[in-house]
């Protein structure tokens, strides 16, 4: 996503619209395909303010994932987008029983442990702090970013959205030197000094 990367989220969005139309076209409105598409969009809408048009989009991929199976495993993904468009706008209430569903999805199918479910992890984290629940918040996050931490010392994805995450909790919670030092170690990660 070079567009979104580089902040021209008008042109992304145009660019996704045509993929959209392409796949919705070609493969049809039900095809699991279609379902990357329309999180993509979902993502650049969310991006640009548009929670409303977010969440549609995402909705129509998690119904579309949903014909697939209730558990698969990409659908949690799609969820967390739905749930993250909510968050966005103030609703805890709407966003936290999808990142629970999400996050259920993921344990089934990766395991209870495994770095794929700190996206979900997160989610439940930011609704926790949304309701001023800081230690519950806290934990949450300490479990995500141990899940991204190997035994031997490495790092796995989303490992650096963990560490972006925790660190606007930590500032906001008045714990800078902690926040600091995640910042520090996600510059050794990426490779910056």
């Amino acid at each position: 996503m070079v567009y979104t990367d580089s902040g021209d989220l008008v042109r992304a969005r145009q660019l996704l619209e045509r993929v959209v139309q392409i796949q919705e076209k070609v493969l049809g409105p039900k095809h699991p395909d279609l379902a990357s598409g329309l999180a993509n969009l979902g993502r650049v809408l969310q991006q640009s303010g548009d929670y409303e048009g977010a969440r549609t989009l995402y909705q129509r991929a998690v119904d579309v994932e949903e014909a697939a199976g209730p558990e698969n495993p990409e659908l949690a993904r799609f969820l967390d987008g739905v749930a993250k468009a909510w968050l966005a706008e103030g609703k805890v209430t709407v966003a936290r029983p999808l990142y629970q569903r999400s996050l259920s999805i993921r344990e089934k199918a990766l395991g209870r442990n495994h770095p794929g479910t700190a996206e979900s992890l997160v989610g439940l984290a930011n609704c926790d702090w949304k309701e001023g629940h800081y230690k519950l918040a806290q934990a949450m996050f300490e479990r995500a970013w141990s899940q991204c931490r190997a035994s031997d010392g490495t790092y796995k994805p989303p490992v650096l959205d963990v560490i972006d995450e925790y660190v606007s909790f930590l500032r906001a919670t008045q714990q800078p030197a902690k926040a600091l030092q995640l910042q520090e170690l996600a510059r050794s990660i990426k490779g910056e000094k």
